[in-house]
């Protein structure tokens, strides 16, 4: 067991404490969201088996130039586990309602995500679209990280496209030039890092 240090705990709780504490409907529970700053809104969805901390460091220094949430995503952190069945687009439901209520009427929206988050991410950018066109860990994260989800939904995506990947990171090693190259099949101006 890895114990947390001090330190750590100490900035957790000091950039939480700079962000405003949202909750919207999870299930029977709620989904919490950290927000921060002003401007337009980005949203960040952390990976699996974690929650907003992921993103720590970049928080604060987003804030600076953007409205920034970074919820726990449905069933992981400090948000409920979301309703059975478990379903990439019943979790993309729970967190389009959540920035629905954290962001009304988002014009310019930003999603950013990676791993886990970066499937949702997909799937919540496919609902947006379709929606403007007509008008303790409880997710098991790894299967849609591991299945071809975002690939199907980036086609359906209306929005730009860009993409920034882990050297390292476990989904995508050491493919990421096949990942750089079906993105920009999808959007062919696509900035890939």
């Amino acid at each position: 067991m890895a114990l947390i240090s001090e330190e750590t705990v100490a900035l957790v709780r000091g950039v939480a404490a700079e962000a405003e504490r949202l909750e919207t409907p999870c299930g029977d529970g709620h989904m919490v969201w950290h927000v921060w700053g002003t401007g337009p809104p980005l949203v960040l969805l952390h990976g699996g088996y974690g929650s907003w901390t992921h993103w720590i460091r970049n928080v604060l220094p987003l804030s600076r130039a953007f409205t920034v949430a970074a919820p726990d995503l449905p069933g992981l952190g400090e948000s409920a586990t979301p309703p059975e069945p478990h379903t990439a687009d019943g979790l993309a439901r729970i967190i389009v309602e959540g920035i629905d209520i954290a962001f009304p009427r988002p014009a310019d929206l930003r999603i950013a995500g990676f791993s886990f988050g970066g499937v949702l991410g997909g799937r919540v950018a496919v609902q947006f679209g379709e929606r403007r066109t007509h008008r303790a860990v409880g997710v098991k994260s790894r299967r849609f990280s591991r299945a071809d989800t975002l690939a199907r939904a980036l086609p359906l995506v209306k929005a730009r496209l860009d993409g920034i990947w882990g050297e390292r990171d476990a989904t995508a090693y050491p493919h990421l030039d096949d990942r750089a190259r079906a993105l920009r099949d999808i959007q062919p101006g696509a900035r890939f890092e």
